[in-house]
């Protein structure tokens, strides 16, 4: 089984092996992938700032729910929490 893409909702979620391993969002201009290191922008959860990394990305549950689909392990956190990109500095090296 190789990559397949499926858009849910105007939205593009990459699957390798079953798996989600990225999310396509505003167009196809970002591309969140697992393992991808981002920062909290301090709107929910953790304060800004906080580094952490995208542990797992979920199917959307039901119609037009697609946001908090972004599981993130935030460091010095013991729980990891459900995110939408919005709540997240997708590329920290760029805002330091």
């Amino acid at each position: 089984m190789g990559q397949k893409t499926v858009t849910i909702n105007g939205r593009k979620f990459v699957y390798i092996k079953g798996v989600i391993t990225a999310l396509v969002i505003n167009c196809g201009t970002v591309t969140i992938k697992r393992g991808q290191k981002v920062q909290s922008n301090g709107r929910i959860f953790t304060p800004n700032g906080t580094p952490g990394k995208i542990v797992r990305i979920h199917n959307p549950e039901g119609k037009g729910l697609t946001s908090d689909v972004l599981e993130v392990k935030f460091r010095g956190y013991k729980n990891t929490y459900m995110m939408k990109s919005k709540d997240l500095i997708l590329n920290p090296q760029a805002s330091t």
